[in-house]
């Protein structure tokens, strides 16, 4: 069988991405409606039923503005959808890029962007404080 072949169709990466949530997985609407809240300066939208078919896979060429706009709805890369892993994502990158959609986290990782180590590691240690004072870390060391 051919290398390519072998690889997982866009399909199965935008269903992976779906499922991806806790709970519940994503719909349609809400993917398309988010994706033109943001509405990018270019003009792309992307509408419940395209997002449908490109799942389906009834449609496998979508233009690059509607694989950005969807690549940065779920917070990978475009080139997630270009990558041979079965669903695009490394498995030390899935932790990540799940707790990356919360968006107060989101914003506290790209407040720290550019400290200093020695703010850096003051913050984290307020973190690691704040997650024992919630009991987030009592099944595990904390790292």
């Amino acid at each position: 069988m051919p290398r390519s072949a072998e690889l997982p169709s866009l399909a199965a990466k935008l269903e992976a991405l779906f499922r991806s949530r806790p709970g519940r997985p994503y719909s349609n609407q809400e993917v398309s409606d988010e994706i033109n809240r943001r509405a990018r300066g270019d003009g792309t939208t992307v509408s419940a039923s395209l997002l449908q078919q490109l799942r389906s896979g009834s449609k496998t060429n979508p233009t690059v503005n509607t694989v950005e706009a969807i690549a940065d709805f779920f917070g990978v890369p475009a080139a997630h959808f270009l990558s041979g892993s079965a669903d695009g994502v490394l498995p030390e990158e899935r932790a990540l890029l799940e707790s990356m959609r919360d968006n107060d986290v989101r914003s506290v990782a790209l407040r720290a962007n550019g400290l200093s180590p020695d703010s850096l590691r003051m913050i984290i240690s307020v973190i690691e404080q704040a997650r024992r004072l919630e009991h987030l870390d009592e099944n595990n060391d904390g790292t």
